[in-house]
């Protein structure tokens, strides 16, 4: 066989001979695998190995079909003569249906282990762990003490403290006071790690130190001001005054250690897993402390930690330098902090109060559900008789039962419909009567229900007969949304469902005790969920649409803080007539408005929360930030569906905003997710931004626009050119400039701000009566604030309506800095009422006399990005691609 496969012999004969075996061996495989698996699908556990030794033969049967198919075809390939190539291609063999692919066996994954297996396990690592750290310590602590060494900080926290302060010129006389200080800094910022019983003992400590109690209250409660500055510190606010010769008398770290103490011997009374943290907590800040006062030379042996390597995950490199006779004191703390990032991982599991164990079930060849009709008189809505569908024509089956009062009987009407053979109409009655879905289940205990319905199969046209329930069956209780594509396989064949798989998720409680310094685990449980995972295969087919209507519209769209604006254009009203403004409906509306990102509101407050949360010794925190990433992440998330669905909508592609900026509130925030945002629908050269679009749209890259041709751009003048065009790339997207498109009013078309700037800087520009200026394109009238009488500011309150701005700014000569924060703060406003959810700049007003336009800021910068994609499309070379397009479609 191989010898034929590899192209050594490739007569009719041989082939022959190869194509006859490989089929019957695959069918004695097949057979073998059949009676293995049993009638239930799942294999026996002491035949697991058989079974799976039978699907790789099969897997490597079809291989060498496959093989021999691709040998056959080169030969046909290869030759000239009709008679040999008809005679190779009936070599051929045909395939066994349920054989074309290995089959698949019923398998159990996930939570397969035993709970409390797994928590002895963590406690006996967890406990390792500790025991070596605390081991760790005492090596050293023994040494210090027989070579009459000080594990104190201090003195090298001095001198590190005097160099410091010799580098910044500053008096070096200050390091023992500069040492103390960033101590008690470092105690206080671990306190804030603590609980708050705990945390308040620190705080006791620390307050008498003040001299003035409102600075400590201001330091612990508000968070402002420091007890230490570093000498490179570029603030203009100095440290609090504290008094040092009392600070120096304290043994801090003896101190901590009675903490420990303390926390220790209160675990035995409540064994608290916030106690518990609490004292690994301080513990941990002593040891590194105390270590910190070791010599800068040490001796190796005792550096190397008695522990298991695969507890604390010793580098290479590290492990290198402990091997070595004496080792610094930096690797001793880098040694020593291997203890505490492992410590991290396994309490985060430790000191859960609960967890789940997932089992998932396969369920391959069990994909049918069902339809169960509730036994209750249900009253059709009077609409559904003069609806178009087909559910009318349901309501008048004569299957349909009603009882005295008029009510449809669901059962009776279901069964009926089931032994007529479901005329038409009555599918769409079936999804709209009140019923359940269940599944059948095999268990070995459990009763069957008194329950008929209608079972539905996948990759069957429609329902199957009515019966009874032959298995114990449980109800689907889930979102509506989903019950609806179960709901659509009764009417419409294209709908249907594949093998389900049945998660069963295990609730366990999880305690914590104490004995003497082990950590005892506990695990019981408490609860069981069940859930039913059940894909749906959707074969309806797309709209046979020409591709002209997919892409006849654009969506301009402005990027906002809480909303993003959008504007439809029509390119044919374009081509054919001119037309610059958005499409309006069937009342006449222009289709403009906003579309809001619910996302934006918990990003933003998760925002606050982590800058209000920022500890002073954090590092990496206070910029960066997983619960941040992940808001962040469903926002861009949010920001594309709103985006796919204007499109799918209005049947266009988007135009965004080339960039972002200008934000009131979380600026930077905002700049990343829109910058994402754009990657995914507008080009960009980077490589790993079009492996993030082609993955976003399914391998796609770029598409090109049927008709509309643009300007090119002319990098020597920097601008489009008006003499060459080319067709329109979209990447579903295009990206324009969008300088200038939230400060002009997309009605009179003018910006004032861009009319004040042609003044020169220096100049002067007059004011007269009632706040007018006179620009280039027309007066502007600024105002300055809002002055009503105490009734009607009285009456608005009552209406929840902020003040319109009312009282011009004063006559007189002012520069023209001045006016464009006065002509921004015009144009830019708040909504009118107060409980609008938009933002303090979210409604734009036009300041030229002579026009009245007011509205949303969002939309209005949608109309003027849109304007600004349309003045590129060369409109004589589009519509005649276009009309030639539409003619020989026709």
């Amino acid at each position: 066989n191989a010898s034929l496969l590899s192209g050594q012999h490739t007569d009719a004969a041989g082939l022959e001979a190869l194509s006859k075996r490989l089929p019957q061996r695959m069918k004695q495989a097949g057979h073998a695998l059949a009676v293995l698996r049993g009638e239930d699908g799942i294999p026996r556990p002491e035949d697991i190995d058989v079974v799976e030794e039978a699907a790789g033969d099969v897997a490597e049967l079809v291989g060498q079909l496959n093989m021999l198919d691709g040998r056959i075809d080169q030969e046909i390939e290869k030759t000239e003569d009709n008679g040999r190539a008809e005679a190779l291609e009936a070599l051929k063999p045909s395939r066994p249906k349920e054989l074309k692919e290995p089959p698949k066996l019923n398998r159990i994954s996930g939570g397969t282990d035993d709970a409390e297996s797994e928590i002895r396990r963590l406690q006996d690592d967890l406990n390792a762990v500790l025991r070596g750290r605390r081991d760790y310590y005492r090596r050293f602590a023994v040494w210090a003490k027989e070579n009459a060494i000080a594990l104190c900080p201090l003195l090298g926290m001095a001198e590190r403290e005097r160099k410091l302060l010799s580098d910044r010129g500053r008096n070096a006389a200050l390091p023992e006071d500069q040492a103390i200080r960033r101590l008690l800094h470092r105690i206080v910022g671990m306190s804030r790690r603590l609980s708050p019983n705990v945390a308040k003992q620190v705080q006791d400590k620390v307050t008498p130190l003040f001299p003035d109690k409102k600075n400590a209250n201001r330091y612990f409660y508000n968070r402002k001001g420091t007890i230490y500055l570093h000498p490179f510190s570029t603030s203009r606010h100095q440290e609090y005054r504290i008094d040092i010769d009392h600070a120096r008398e304290i043994d801090w770290l003896a101190w901590l250690e009675d903490c420990v103490k303390n926390v220790h011997g209160q675990l035995f009374v409540n064994a608290d897993q916030v106690l518990l943290r609490d004292m690994l907590v301080i513990e941990e800040f002593v040891f590194t402390h105390r270590l910190g006062g070791l010599p800068d030379r040490v001796p190796g042996e005792l550096a190397r930690p008695q522990i298991a390597d695969g507890l604390i995950g010793m580098r290479p490199m590290l492990a290198a330098q402990l091997d070595a006779g004496d080792v610094s004191r930096d690797v001793v703390l880098r040694a020593f902090n291997l203890f505490h990032s492992a410590i991290n991982g396994l309490s985060f599991r430790a000191f859960r109060g609960s967890f789940i164990v997932r089992t998932k079930f396969l369920r391959l060849d069990h994909e049918e559900l069902f339809y169960a009709p509730k036994d209750r008189p249900w009253y059709p809505p009077g609409d559904y008789l003069s609806a178009k569908g087909e559910i009318s024509e349901g309501l008048t089956l004569r299957e349909v039962v009603r009882d005295e009062a008029g009510a449809l009987r669901p059962r009776e009407t279901t069964e009926n419909l089931s032994k007529s053979g479901f005329p038409p109409g009555s599918r769409a009655l079936l999804r709209q009567a009140p019923h359940d879905w269940f599944v059948e289940l095999d268990l070995r205990q459990g009763a069957v229900p008194d329950r008929a319905g209608l079972p539905v199969k996948k990759n069957t046209i429609g329902v199957k007969r009515w019966r009874s329930l032959e298995r114990p069956s449980f109800k689907l209780i889930g979102p509506p949304s989903f019950k609806t594509w179960l709901d659509r396989t009764l009417t419409n064949e294209d709908v249907k469902l594949g093998d389900y798989t049945l998660i069963l998720d295990r609730v366990f409680e999880q305690s914590l005790g104490i004995e003497g310094e082990e950590i005892r685990l506990a695990v019981k449980p408490i609860d069981v969920k069940a859930y039913l995972a059940i894909p749906v295969i959707n074969d309806q087919p797309y709209p046979d649409n020409p591709d002209r209507f997919l892409f006849d519209n654009i969506i301009a769209i402005d990027l906002g803080e809480k909303r993003i604006g959008f504007a439809v254009f029509s390119l044919v009203d374009l081509l054919e007539n001119g037309v610059v403004d958005p499409v309006t409906d069937d009342d006449g509306r222009p289709m403009v408005g906003t579309v809001a990102i619910p996302a934006f509101r918990r990003l933003m407050t998760a925002v606050r929360r982590h800058r209000g949360s920022r500890q002073p010794n954090q590092k990496i925190g206070q910029t960066y930030s997983k619960a941040l990433m992940t808001y962040r992440e469903n926002v861009i998330g949010d920001v594309c569906n709103r985006i796919d669905f204007l499109c799918k909508r209005y049947r266009g592609f988007p135009v965004l905003e080339s960039s972002i900026g200008n934000f009131e509130m979380g600026g930077k925030q905002l700049e990343m997710i829109y910058g994402s945002v754009l990657r995914r629908y507008t080009f960009s050269k980077v490589d790993a931004h079009k492996a993030t679009r082609r993955q976003y749209w399914f391998t796609a890259d770029r598409w090109e626009h049927p008709y509309v041709r643009t300007y090119k751009w002319s990098h020597a003048r920097r601008a489009y050119s008006d003499n060459r065009s080319e067709l329109l790339f979209i990447f579903p997207g295009v990206k324009v400039d969008p300088a200038g498109t939230s400060q002009t009013c997309n009605r009179c078309g003018r910006n004032a701000l861009a009319a004040l700037r042609d003044i020169m800087p220096n100049e002067k520009i007059e004011v007269e009566n009632d706040g007018r200026i006179v620009l280039r394109n027309g007066v502007v009238r600024l105002l300055d604030r809002a002055e009503y009488a105490s009734a009607e500011i009285k009456r608005l309150r009552r209406r929840k309506e902020r003040p319109r701005l009312n009282v011009p700014i004063r006559k007189g000569f002012r520069h023209r800095r001045y006016l464009e924060g006065v002509i921004r703060r015009n144009m830019r406003q708040p909504p009118l009422s107060e409980m609008s959810p938009d933002t303090t700049q979210a409604r734009f007003v036009c300041v030229y006399e002579d026009c009245d336009f007011e509205g949303h800021a969002d939309e209005n910068a949608a109309i003027n990005i849109g304007r600004r994609f349309l003045d590129r499309i060369d409109i004589e070379e589009s519509r005649a691609t276009y009309r030639g397009l539409t003619t020989s479609q026709e």
